[in-house]
C-alpha cells in the first residue's frame, strides 16, 4: 500500500504510544492491540475497504491474528529477561508498506503524437502538435478535435478518458449497419477511446490505440510517456528504451498532481462547487492525510460491523445455550423409568453451562455403558462380542431390526416360496376356490392337447401334399377360397373349367378347414395364443424355479441381506432344518405331452418347437400347482416352527432365539438415543466456543477501533484548518472575477459539509443574513465560484505538475467575465504554470488572444469531411522572423508548418481534399491547379502558390535534414 510522508509520520507517532492533535482533537495512546491492529489495518487496507459486513470483520478477525502470531514468532527471538516484549514486536509502518517519498516534479508538456485516438484523425494515421512547454489557447469550431487532443493527454497520465466532463467511459457496442426497419445487430464491444474505422468492422479488427507525450522538467530532463489500449503505460527517458509502469508517483507525478492538473479542471468548470464530488478528496491529498483519513473511516465503518456482529453473537449463544439444555432434558423422557437414567447425564443437567471437556466426558462414560450392554446383549443372543462386524456396537439395534423382519408376513419372508401358492398363484373368486380353479385349467388343457393333436395332424398332411406336389396343393387351396361352382370358371386364369376331376376338387377343397390356408408359423402361433389364454404367461411362469429352489433362494436373502450380517452366527444354527426341509420336497416328474404324429418330419418339429416349449412349461406349471395344493402348506408350516414361531414346542426357532434379548435391546435404546444427544451437544458446545472465542475477541477491539476512529476528527480538523486558507483565497478570486452584487448578495465564505454530507457548500450574504448559493445565485455566479475554488487549491500546491489542462473552462460565463477571468486570473498564473485552454468561444479567442502574450495561440480548422485535425497557420511568420536573429537554423522548419497549416486551412475551404502529408510539392501542385469549380478558385491562386513554393528562398526538401541539426 503506497502512504504518504505525512500519513507516515502520524502513524509512526501512533505505533511510538504517543498520540497527535489537531486543534481540540486529540487521539488517544494505543495499547499493544490498539498498536497491532493499526498496523493489520494499514497493511490491508484494500482488502478490507472491499469486504462488507460479517465478511468485513471475519477478514480482519483472521489477518489481526496472523499480525498477533507473527509477533509471537518475532518475540521468541527476543531475550525471555526483556520486560518490554510486546512494544519490541510493534515496528515502524515504513518496513511493512511502501512509502510515497519522491519530491514531485514540475513538468511542463512539450509534444504529442497520436495514433488512432478518438478520430483526431483517419483510423491508423498519426497526427502530432507541439505544446512547446508553453501555454496554450486552442480555438475551435465543435468538431475540430479540440476537446479529443486534450484529453488524449488525460488518457496518457492517467487512464482515463471522460468525454466533456460526463461520466467515465466503459466499453460500448457497435452494430451491423442495417436497413430501415431492421433491428441491431451487435458486431462486438468498442472502447470511445479507439477512432472507429472507415472499413467493416469484425471480431478480429485491431481495437487498439495509442498516445505519446513528451514532459519536460525544471532541470531540462525530458519524460517519454505512451499508452495502448492493449500494451498499457510505458515509460522512456530517451524515447527509445520503453519500461512498462503501473503507476507513475515513482517519476515524480502522484495522484494529487494528477488531481489538480487533470480531473479537477474539467469538473470545476462543468459543476458547481456543491456538485463537485472529488474536493474533499483533494483536500486530504494536498496535506497528505488521505491515508489517515481512510483508516479513520474504515475503523468508524468497522465498528459499525463489530456492534452488529456483536449483537447477532449475543443473541446465537443465548438461542445455543438453550437449544443444548433443552436436547439434554428432553433425553431423560427415553427412560420410562427416571430411576435409570444414567448418572453422566443427571451430572450434566447439573450443570448450568457445561464445558466442552464436560460433556466429552460424559459422553465417554455413557459410551461405556452403552458398550458394556452391548456385550451382555452378545453373549445373550450368541454373539461373540469380540466379532468384527459392520454394525459392531450397535448390536441392539440390528436385533430389533431382524426381530422386525421375523414377525412379518410369510409372503415377505420368503417371497419367492410364497408365489407357487395356490391361492397366490390362482385367486380365488366369489364363485370358485383356487383348487376348482386349477382343476378346470387341468380339464381344459387336457381337451385342448386332444383337439390340438388333430389340428397339427391335418395340418401336417397337407404340409406334405404341398411339398409332393410341389406347390399345385397350395395354389389349388388359393384358388378354391375364390372358385363359384354356379359359375364354373378358374379364379387364376378366368377360362371355363372342363375338367371335372379338377371342379369336383375345387368344390371339396373350398368346403376344408381355414386352418389349412394358413402358413405354417402362423399356424404354430395361433395354437400358441389359445394356449395363452388358458394357461397365461404369469401361470406358466411357476415352473422358472422348483419349490426347492425358490425356498433355497428366499433363505440365503434373509441370512445376507434382510436380516443384520451382525447376527450371522445366529442364523447359521438354522441352517440344518431348513436345508432338511429343502432337501424333503421332491415332485415325481411327468412325460411331456405328445402333440405330434410320429412320423412328424424334422422341418415341421422345428416349426412347432416353440409351441411344443409352451406346452411343456403348461403342464409343468399345472403339475408344480397340484403339488402346491397338496404340499405347500405342510413344507411352510415346517418352516415357520423352525425359524418364525414364537411358543414353538419342538425348541426354539430362530425368532424365539432373538426374542429372548429384546428386553435387553429395549433397555440399550435409550443409551444410545443419549449418546447420540451429547455427542450433537458436544458439537453444538464446540460450535459454541468459537462463537464465544470470536465475542471474547469483538470485545478486545472495541477499545483500539474507538482509538482509530477519532483519526477521521483529526484528519477533518486539519482539513478544515487548511481549508480555512483556501476559503478565504477562494472569496478573494471569486470577489475579482464577479464583482456584481446586483441581487444584493455578495460571496461569503464556503463550509464542508459534516458526517456523510462531505461536499463542499458556498454561501452569500447581505447584511441581514447568509444563504446557499445553489438556490440564491445564477449559473454565472456558480461557476464563478468552482473556477475560483480550483485556482485556490492549485495555489495551496505549487509544487504539483507544472501544467493544467483546461477544456472550455468558461462556458457558462458571459463574455465580459470570460474576458475578466483571462485577464485578471489566469494572466498572472501562466507566469509560474503552463496552462492548456480550448474554446470554441470566438469572441473569447479574439479578445484574448493578449493575455497570451508570449505563448501560443492556436485555431483549429473545421473538418467538412473525415480527416486529421489541422490547425491555421498563426504567427509563424513573425515567429520565423523573430528567429531569424538568433536562432536561423529553426526558421525553415517554421515555414515549412507555415505552409503545411496555410494549405490545410485552405483545404477546409475546398470541395475535395487536396492535401499531402507525405508530399507539400504535390500539395501546392494540385493547389495550383484547382478549378473554377471549386470554392477556392480565384485570380489569386497563381500568386499563393508561388509564395508558398518559393518560401524566402529555403529548400523545402532539405527540412529533414535542416530539422535534424
Amino acid at each position: 500500500m503506497n502512504v504518504s510522508p505525512q500519513s507516515q509520520s502520524v502513524f509512526n507517532t501512533l505505533l511510538d504510544g504517543r498520540t497527535v492533535s489537531s486543534g481540540k482533537i486529540t487521539t488517544s495512546a494505543l495499547d499493544i492491540a490498539g498498536m497491532r491492529l493499526l498496523q493489520t489495518m494499514i497493511k490491508n487496507r484494500d482488502a478490507l475497504e472491499s469486504c462488507r459486513g460479517d465478511s468485513r470483520i471475519e477478514t480482519l478477525l483472521s489477518m489481526f491474528n496472523d499480525q498477533k502470531a507473527d509477533e509471537t514468532e518475532s518475540l521468541s527471538h527476543v531475550d525471555t529477561e526483556s520486560e518490554n516484549q510486546d512494544s519490541r514486536s510493534i515496528q515502524h509502518m515504513d518496513s511493512d508498506v511502501e512509502i510515497t517519498s519522491l519530491p514531485p516534479k514540475k513538468y511542463r508538456l512539450h509534444q504529442i503524437e497520436c495514433t488512432s485516438f478518438r478520430g483526431l484523425a483517419p483510423a491508423g494515421n498519426k497526427i502530432e502538435f507541439d505544446f512547446a512547454g508553453i501555454s496554450n489557447l486552442i480555438y475551435g469550431p465543435n468538431g475540430s478535435g479540440k476537446s479529443s487532443l486534450l484529453g488524449a493527454v488525460c488518457w496518457v497520465l492517467n487512464g482515463e478518458f471522460v468525454p466533456d466532463g460526463q461520466t467515465q467511459n466503459s466499453q460500448t457496442k457497435v452494430f451491423k449497419k442495417s436497413k430501415p426497419g431492421e433491428g441491431l445487430v451487435a458486431i462486438r464491444e468498442w472502447s470511445p477511446e479507439i477512432t472507429l474505422p472507415d472499413s467493416q468492422i469484425t471480431k478480429q479488427t485491431v481495437h487498439d490505440c495509442l498516445v505519446q507525450i513528451t514532459l519536460i522538467d525544471d532541470d531540462g530532463k525530458r519524460l517519454h510517456l505512451k499508452r495502448s489500449f492493449i500494451g498499457g503505460l510505458e515509460t522512456s527517458r530517451d524515447g527509445t528504451s520503453w519500461t512498462s509502469k503501473q503507476t507513475l508517483a515513482e517519476l515524480g507525478i502522484n495522484a494529487l498532481d494528477l488531481e489538480l492538473s487533470l480531473n479537477a479542471p474539467v469538473e470545476l468548470s462543468r459543476l458547481t462547487v456543491e456538485q463537485a464530488q472529488s474536493v474533499p478528496d483533494i483536500l486530504a491529498k494536498l496535506l497528505g492525510l488521505s491515508d489517515v483519513q481512510r483508516i479513520g473511516k474504515l475503523a468508524t465503518d468497522i465498528g459499525r460491523n463489530r456492534t452488529t456482529r456483536r449483537n447477532w453473537l449475543k443473541d446465537e449463544i443465548e438461542t445455543t445455550w438453550e437449544e443444548i439444555r433443552t436436547k439434554l432434558e428432553a433425553s431423560t423422557a427415553y427412560f420410562e423409568d427416571q430411576e435409570k437414567v444414567p448418572a453422566a447425564l443427571t451430572k450434566t443437567l447439573s450443570l448450568q453451562h457445561p464445558s466442552t471437556d464436560e460433556l466429552k466426558v460424559a459422553g465417554e462414560t455413557l459410551a461405556k455403558e452403552h458398550q458394556a450392554a452391548e456385550s451382555e446383549l452378545a453373549t445373550l443372543v450368541g454373539v461373540q462380542s469380540n466379532v468384527k462386524t459392520p454394525s459392531q456396537g450397535n448390536l441392539s439395534d440390528d436385533l430389533l431390526k431382524a426381530i422386525s423382519e421375523l414377525q412379518k408376513n410369510d409372503s415377505d419372508i420368503f417371497p419367492k416360496f410364497n408365489a407357487i401358492q395356490l391361492d397366490n398363484a390362482l385367486a380365488a373368486t366369489e364363485e370358485q376356490t383356487s383348487s376348482v380353479i386349477l382343476e378346470s385349467i387341468r380339464k381344459y388343457f387336457s381337451d385342448f392337447l386332444s383337439t390340438a393333436r388333430a389340428r397339427i395332424k391335418a395340418r401336417y398332411e397337407w404340409w406334405q401334399r404341398e411339398n409332393e406336389n410341389s406347390g399345385r396343393s397350395s395354389l389349388l387351396l388359393h384358388a378354391a377360397e375364390y372358385f363359384l361352382a354356379e359359375e364354373n370358371s378358374c379364379p387364376v386364369c378366368y377360362e371355363e373349367i372342363k375338367d371335372d376331376k379338377l371342379r369336383k376338387e375345387l368344390i371339396e377343397l373350398k368346403k376344408s378347414d381355414q386352418e389349412l390356408r394358413e402358413n405354417l408359423e402362423s399356424f404354430f402361433r395361433s395354437l400358441k395364443a389359445e394356449l395363452d389364454k388358458l394357461v397365461p404367461a404369469s401361470l406358466r411362469s411357476v415352473c422358472s424355479q422348483s419349490p426347492a429352489a425358490r425356498l433355497s433362494a428366499d433363505w440365503q436373502k434373509l441370512k445376507k441381506v434382510t436380516l443384520p450380517a451382525a447376527l450371522k452366527p445366529v442364523y447359521e444354527k438354522y441352517d440344518a432344518d431348513v436345508t432338511a426341509i429343502i432337501s424333503e420336497i421332491t415332485i415325481a416328474p411327468v412325460d411331456s405331452p405328445i402333440i405330434l404324429p410320429a412320423d412328424c418330419e424334422e422341418r415341421f418339429q422345428q416349426t412347432a418347437e416353440d409351441f411344443h416349449s409352451v406346452v411343456d412349461a403348461a403342464n409343468e406349471s399345472l403339475r408344480l400347482l397340484d403339488w402346491s395344493s397338496r404340499e405347500y402348506e405342510s413344507i411352510l408350516s415346517r418352516l415357520n416352527r423352525s425359524i418364525k414361531a414364537e411358543n414353538s414346542q419342538e425348541g426354539k426357532s430362530l425368532y424365539e432365539t432373538l426374542a429372548a434379548g429384546r428386553e435387553k435391546a429395549d433397555a440399550i435404546k435409550p443409551l444410545k438415543q443419549t449418546l447420540a444427544v451429547l455427542r450433537t451437544a458436544y458439537k453444538d458446545r464446540d460450535k459454541l466456543q468459537k462463537l464465544l472465542d470470536e465475542l471474547n475477541q469483538l470485545s478486545q477491539l472495541e477499545k483500539p477501533l474507538a482509538q482509530l476512529k477519532v483519526l477521521t476528527k483529526y484528519s477533518d480538523n486539519e482539513i478544515n484548518t487548511t481549508f480555512s486558507r483556501i476559503s478565504e483565497q477562494t472569496m478573494a478570486y471569486w470577489k475579482l472575477l464577479y464583482p456584481e452584487t446586483g441581487t444584493g448578495l455578495e460571496p461569503h465564505s464556503l463550509a464542508i459539509g459534516k458526517k456523510k454530507n462531505e461536499r463542499i457548500q458556498a454561501y452569500l450574504a447581505n447584511e441581514h443574513c447568509i444563504a446557499l448559493e445553489a438556490f440564491f445565485a445564477n449559473t454565472g455566479l456558480q461557476r464563478a465560484v468552482a473556477l475560483s475554488l480550483f485556482f485556490a487549491l492549485l495555489e495551496e500546491h505549487p509544487a504539483g505538475l507544472g501544467f493544467v489542462i483546461m477544456d472550455d473552462p468558461m462556458t457558462s460565463l458571459d463574455d465580459d467575465h470570460r474576458e475578466g477571468w483571462s485577464s485578471k486570473i489566469l494572466k498572472e498564473k501562466m507566469l509560474k504554470k503552463q496552462y492548456i485552454v480550448s474554446t470554441h468561444q470566438l469572441h473569447y479567442f479574439a479578445n484574448c488572444q493578449d493575455d497570451f502574450s508570449g505563448n501560443a495561440v492556436v485555431e483549429l480548422n473545421s473538418r467538412p469531411w473525415p480527416r486529421a485535425i489541422s490547425f491555421r497557420p498563426g504567427s509563424r511568420i513573425a515567429d520565423a522572423s523573430n528567429k531569424m536573429l538568433d536562432d536561423w537554423r529553426v526558421v525553415p522548419n517554421i515555414l515549412r508548418k507555415y505552409c503545411e497549416y496555410a494549405l490545410h486551412t485552405l483545404e477546409t475551404y475546398s470541395n475535395k481534399p487536396f492535401y499531402d502529408h507525405s508530399n507539400l510539392s504535390a500539395t501546392i501542385a494540385r493547389y495550383k491547379s484547382t478549378g473554377e469549380d471549386n470554392p477556392l478558385y480565384s485570380d489569386l491562386i497563381n500568386e499563393m502558390s508561388d509564395i508558398l513554393t518559393d518560401n524566402g528562398g529555403f529548400n523545402f526538401e532539405m527540412h529533414g535534414l535542416m530539422e535534424k541539426e
